[in-house]
């Protein structure tokens, strides 16, 4: 581990105990936080203490109808298009039924406003189905971030004919412990060329990002948006290369009152990613630009919670690449868990871990100087006997 925190417990808890992760520590740990860990140590004994990660959300699904218009079929596989029959209301998940049994296939899923242009949701998601003497499993849900298009389009890529019996679309409701978050950078630019306008804006660190909230000073306008967030670059003999996933991809409209406020225009947008650097894509169609204020963040607050169970020193340890999700027991019982009585705890500032240097070994002689005088050396040697043996020769 690159990083420690230690813990400043109360005396005399041996309880449950909750930690806010700060700020500042997310831009050092990974980006699905399983790099966590929290060792105790006492006289020459070092304890690993179970912990749980909560964002303090409570959620509701909410069913959308819908129904399956079209299908067709390519040499590359099966098309589905399913039309939402409330458009105006985000989607996160479509969970399909199929009648095959035993499959293992890729999906791609496509959403459109009217079956002319369509944007990417999904690529190469896989759905599967086993069923044996041993086991009857199947998972058939497309989950992605929010969404709101009128149709959604899967490709199914198989030979075999898949037999698509029933879609149900669900409107996840979420409600979240948060915070606002500043801005450092925010640029706007108008593609005129191709009718589009282009926000890009940062953060400090990465951060738990779940709401967007773009305030616009416009009035009457309905126009397909998608929010990004950058993944990471590559560098390549023309520059930099950016990768970025989506965040959100829908509608940005006035028409919707969950989205438009007459007293203060703004379109809050709710997803959660852990990143530094987004933008937001407006396809302006054939309108003028809007005219964009700003852009207000909303961050997660993640908490930690964990149980002592004797008296030690305790660390707080992050920033550890090649680690993955501990598998602790405490998993099993989290709804319990988490409504548990809890004391706050602090952490103290970062302290760096030193890292063991490796010894490398040093050459015999670190100067080429010395190789090129070695080398005029025995040139000179092996001419002088030449030299020599020529003339005894003579």
């Amino acid at each position: 581990y690159s990083y420690k925190r230690k813990i400043e417990l109360k005396k005399d808890t041996l309880n449950w105990n909750s930690i806010e992760i700060p700020d500042e520590m997310y831009d050092k740990v990974k980006s699905d936080l399983s790099d966590i860990r929290i060792f105790g140590f006492k006289d020459n004994d070092t304890i690993e203490v179970p912990y749980l990660i909560s964002m303090e959300r409570e959620s509701v699904a909410k069913i959308i109808h819908s129904k399956i218009i079209n299908q067709s079929k390519t040499n590359e596989g099966y098309y589905f298009t399913i039309e939402n029959l409330y458009p105006d209301i985000d989607i996160s998940t479509i969970q399909l039924y199929f009648s095959n049994e035993n499959f293992d296939w890729k999906v791609d899923l496509q959403g459109s406003h009217n079956q002319n242009e369509w944007f990417t949701i999904l690529e190469d998601y896989r759905i599967l189905s086993i069923k044996n003497n041993q086991t009857d499993y199947r998972f058939e849900k497309l989950a992605f971030g929010y969404t709101n298009y009128k149709y959604y389009r899967v490709f199914i890529k198989t030979k075999e004919k898949p037999e698509l019996i029933n879609t149900v679309l669900h409107h996840e409701i979420f409600s979240f412990n948060s915070k606002e978050y500043k801005i450092e950078k925010f640029f706007v630019e108008n593609d005129k060329e191709n009718k589009k306008s282009i926000i890009e804006f940062s953060t400090k660190t990465k951060a738990p990002v779940y709401s967007v909230k773009i305030k616009v000073n416009d009035e009457d306008f309905h126009r397909p948006i998608r929010i990004e967030y950058l993944r990471d670059s590559t560098k390549t003999e023309k520059g930099w290369i950016k990768n970025y996933g989506l965040f959100y991809s829908g509608t940005i409209s006035t028409y919707d009152d969950r989205f438009y406020n007459q007293n203060h225009p703004e379109i809050t947008l709710n997803n959660q990613i852990l990143a530094k650097d987004f933008r937001i894509i407006i396809e302006n169609q054939d309108n003028q630009s809007l005219e964009i204020e700003f852009v207000d963040l909303q961050l997660l607050r993640h908490s930690i919670y964990f149980k002592t169970k004797e008296q030690a020193d305790y660390y707080l340890f992050y920033g550890n690449e090649k680690s993955a999700f501990p598998q602790y027991d405490i998993e099993k019982f989290r709804n319990r868990i988490i409504s548990e009585p809890k004391t706050n705890t602090t952490l103290s500032e970062e302290i760096p871990i030193p890292k063991k240097e490796e010894i490398v070994q040093k050459p015999l002689f670190e100067s080429k100087l010395w190789l090129w005088g070695i080398m005029i050396l025995i040139i000179g040697i092996l001419g002088y006997f030449s030299l020599k043996m020529l003339s005894k020769k003579e």
